[in-house]
């Protein structure tokens, strides 16, 4: 599908969703309103939403105080990646940002400053240890090393190198 056409269809389908939306919005007020008797809502801090769909529960609980992330469980692959939808509330409003709107965002699980980090690239398998080659003077070597957290890019290296050893990524073929 071309951009021209893209451009079109999602100006086509905006104002119908935006409706849809409203409305969804407009039903879950009344349901919430409707059972405020059985279920107080401000015994809660937050709601965990999985099967989110467009979001518009997550917003009617957010407008009651709640901090609320809407979480569609069905993984979707695209181009041999997993995304999951996921709805956020933000806490303050942001111009430009409108319900349904979609982004990429990345999640950094764990962070580590100070480590030695080498390309995955440089690591090799031997009898199944992970290992380096490294170059001691003109001569490289094989060195085994213990791994910690990977990236998608690099691996922490745990023991087996030194900083500002100079390690070989991947063997010139002549």
């Amino acid at each position: 599908m071309g951009e021209r056409s893209s451009e079109f269809l999602f100006n086509s389908i905006a104002p119908i969703y935006g409706l849809f939306y409203e409305r969804q919005k407009k039903r879950f007020f009344e349901v919430i309103e409707g059972v405020n008797k059985e279920l107080d809502l401000k015994e809660f801090k937050t709601i965990l939403d999985v099967g989110c769909g467009t979001g518009a529960l997550c917003s009617v609980l957010n407008e009651k105080g709640l901090k609320v992330t809407g979480i569609d469980p069905a993984e979707k692959m695209i181009g041999g990646v997993v995304y999951y939808e996921v709805n956020i509330i933000f806490e303050e409003e942001i111009e430009g940002i409108k319900p349904g709107m979609t982004a990429d965002i990345e999640i950094e699980v764990e962070l580590k400053e100070n480590v030695i980090a080498i390309p995955k690239e440089a690591l090799k398998r031997r009898s199944g240890n992970r290992v380096v080659m490294v170059r001691n003077g003109k001569k490289i070597e094989e060195r085994v090393v213990e791994i910690g957290i990977e990236g998608d890019d690099y691996v922490e290296i745990l023991s087996g190198l030194a900083e500002g050893e100079e390690i070989i990524i991947r063997e010139k073929i002549e």
